[in-house]
C-alpha cells in the first residue's frame, strides 16, 4: 500500500492558503519553496 508522508500544493494565495489549513485542520507548515514566503 502507498502512503504519503505529506501533501505540497500550489495555491495563487500563499498566505490565506496557509492559514486556513492552520485554522481549519490544526495542519503545520513544514516547508515553503523559495521566493513564496509570507510576509508578515
Amino acid at each position: 500500500m502507498i502512503q504519503f508522508a505529506y501533501p505540497i500544493l500550489y495555491v495563487a494565495d500563499v498566505a490565506k492558503s496557509v492559514s486556513f489549513y492552520k485554522n481549519a485542520f490544526g495542519f503545520a507548515q513544514k516547508f515553503m519553496a523559495e521566493g513564496n514566503q509570507m510576509q508578515n
